[in-house]
């Protein structure tokens, strides 16, 4: 029942990331003008003007409007928030170093209790490959204040998901197949933490205000032009969130995807794939408004490229065969220790696609 009830919430959850992150998309879609938005010192920052808005008597020319809108507290996170939110996203990472080691230095299922350290070594470094470099942006661009469209719905993406990596450090039985790995004080410090991260993060999302801003209104008849790189973004974000929502809803060994930890940490490590849908999504929205050459988005494409790239090369040293024999190593390991890779192969095709999209896309 508790099982029930936690992916209820955490739906409603990734309901409201969903919506936070596509608010900006929904004003690109209207009838309206766009501008570009500079605050002082910062990048500018191309967004939507009212139809209202006294039009330009000369398409060819340029305005300047200077807007003194209400100041409370700016659209940036005050330094003590951006140091606490650092912080605990570091005891976050470390939390989950710690949790994946314990959980896959040994394998508790009897049909597996003859794997390798090797094998132990390899499992591990895939619970490390993605989820750390997309966690590492997600702290930066949620802890800092820098003026970034990334900012606000990254802080509500990283609060959601530290309130699953806490109910699955809390609850850890019932996230991981019936398997109990870790100790009740692991548990209660892990899920703290988590809980933690989360309130500084949704205290921060909480706070975002209007700034004084410096508009440059464009032609009325401007209308921001997809890119290829905008459709790959928008691409990689609807397959990581596709597979953000598989592992909460899916059987084994569906729900393994696209993370490839088994039953111990599939679920838990779906946080990081909602943080990599995330991520991506405001990189599309990014590239729609002309905004991608702030720091935070060279940080966010970066993190997703080492994230994904070391994702698919894992992958690929398992299909070879390094972990006992593959496709092209002698040895039948690949089919032993990964039955569940290979029992569901259009899901794993689909998953290694995504990442290809990802790395495509951080390339362009």
């Amino acid at each position: 029942m508790m099982m029930v009830v936690s992916r209820q919430l955490i739906l409603i959850c990734l309901v409201l990331v969903v919506a936070e992150i596509t608010n900006g998309f929904t004003l690109l879609c209207r009838n309206k003008r766009p501008r570009i938005v500079c605050s002082p010192h910062k990048q500018p920052q191309l967004q939507i003007l009212p139809k209202s808005t006294q039009s330009l008597a000369d398409c060819s020319s340029i305005s300047i409007q200077v807007k003194a809108a209400h100041f409370n507290g700016d659209d940036e996170v005050s330094p003590p928030d951006g140091k606490a939110v650092a912080a605990l996203g570091i005891l976050s990472a470390l939390t989950w170093i710690i949790i994946s080691v314990t959980a896959l230095s040994y394998h508790p299922d009897p049909k597996f209790a003859n794997c390798t350290m090797r094998h132990n070594i390899l499992t591990m470094s895939q619970a490390f490959a993605f989820p750390l470099p997309v966690g590492f942006a997600s702290v930066s661009v949620s802890s800092s204040s820098e003026f970034s469209s990334l900012a606000r719905p990254m802080r509500l993406a990283f609060a959601v998901a530290s309130l699953w990596l806490a109910g699955a450090s809390l609850l850890a039985p019932r996230f991981a197949f019936g398997f109990d790995l870790y100790s009740p004080r692991l548990k209660v410090a892990a899920g703290l933490v988590h809980l933690a991260t989360a309130a500084a993060s949704l205290k921060s999302w909480t706070r975002t205000a209007t700034t004084q801003q410096q508009e440059q209104s464009l032609p009325p008849d401007y209308k921001p032009k997809a890119s290829l790189a905008s459709r790959l973004w928008g691409m990689s974000s609807l397959g990581l969130f596709w597979f953000t929502i598989c592992p909460i809803f899916a059987p084994y060994p569906l729900a393994t995807f696209p993370t490839i930890l088994g039953k111990r940490l599939s679920r838990p490590a779906s946080a990081f794939t909602l943080l990599g849908a995330a991520l991506a999504f405001c990189l599309r929205q990014s590239e729609l408004k002309g905004t991608n050459m702030s720091r935070q988005v060279s940080i966010a494409r970066k993190c997703l490229l080492v994230g994904s790239s070391l994702h698919l090369l894992l992958i690929a040293l398992k299909l070879i065969g390094v972990d006992g024999g593959g496709f092209l190593l002698a040895g039948n390991g690949l089919w032993e220790v990964y039955p569940a890779m290979l029992a569901v192969p259009f899901a794993t095709a689909s998953s290694l696609l995504i990442h290809v999209l990802v790395c495509i896309a951080a390339t362009r």
